[in-house]
């Protein structure tokens, strides 16, 4: 199979068909050149492995008890290859550890795979052929943001970049969105978990005091806002910024959210 490359990924065995077709992936690029630069790709995945993902994720919140306005445990979650990042003053989320492909649950070997597809030679073929983008390197992390607990706030990214270079955000997300009102209460961002691009010169301030408003921000700082992305399920957004001019954020998720964010964050 002439999709099958030294990693032993084939991205047939992942992608929607429709998104690996020449006429789509046409029609993709133009939006993205007409859009400035960005892209939202839903349904990114295939339908077998969308269903899937559904079924864990809720599955998950549930034995957590997540969501919907549950008093959220600072240790929910934290379990197999599931660690808390922060500092508190700057971000807290769950991060999986790499090794989860082999040794995780279902849920975690699945995001894990799907990880190392995104990081793979293979998918930055795709997304060149997509973009008509050259791609110089990338990584990718698997990460949960818990309802009553979890955000980022904007600050540079550690990636050594290039002056002159741009970055490509490639965020693969997924939020429980099996019924209207759930997949209203996301798009309409009324419940946090959304994507804010900012320009570099607006800084976030955290209460850093305050562990219940722990992603407070200034009105300005919203404001100042170039895009925002609202989180959807399965769902691959694409953002090209300039590292030393643009920061994002992850919205403050919400106690009254329908359960946690996950998304592959790659760049």
């Amino acid at each position: 199979n002439t999709s099958l490359d030294s990693e032993g990924i084939n991205l047939e065995d992942w992608i929607n068909p429709e998104y690996l077709k020449e006429t789509c992936k046409q029609q993709c690029r133009k939006s993205f050149e007409e859009n400035g630069s960005t892209l939202e790709m839903v349904g990114f995945l295939k339908k077998d492995l969308q269903e899937k993902i559904g079924d864990l994720i809720r599955s998950s919140d549930e034995k957590d008890e997540l969501g919907y306005m549950e008093r959220s445990n600072f240790e929910a979650g934290i379990r197999g290859g599931w660690k808390s990042v922060g500092p508190p003053h700057r971000q807290r989320f769950l991060q999986l550890s790499p090794q989860q492909e082999r040794d995780g649950d279902e849920l975690e070997k699945i995001l894990s795979s799907i990880c190392r597809v995104i990081k793979s030679k293979k998918f930055a073929d795709f997304l060149e052929s997509l973009l008509d983008y050259k791609m110089l390197g990338s990584r990718a992390v698997v990460r949960r943001f818990r309802p009553g607990l979890d955000y980022t706030l904007a600050t540079p990214s550690t990636w050594d970049c290039e002056p002159g270079n741009l970055i490509l955000d490639a965020t693969l997300c997924f939020v429980d969105c099996n019924e209207g009102f759930k997949k209203a209460a996301w798009a309409q961002d009324e419940v946090g978990g959304y994507q804010t691009y900012l320009c570099g010169k607006s800084k976030t301030e955290m209460k850093s005091d305050d562990e219940e408003n722990a992603a407070v921000y200034k009105d300005e700082d919203e404001d100042d806002s170039l895009i925002s992305v609202s989180a959807n399920f399965n769902a691959l957004s694409l953002v090209v910024r300039d590292d030393d001019e643009v920061m994002s954020f992850i919205k403050y998720v919400s106690s009254a959210a329908p359960g946690s964010r996950y998304d592959i964050f790659s760049e």
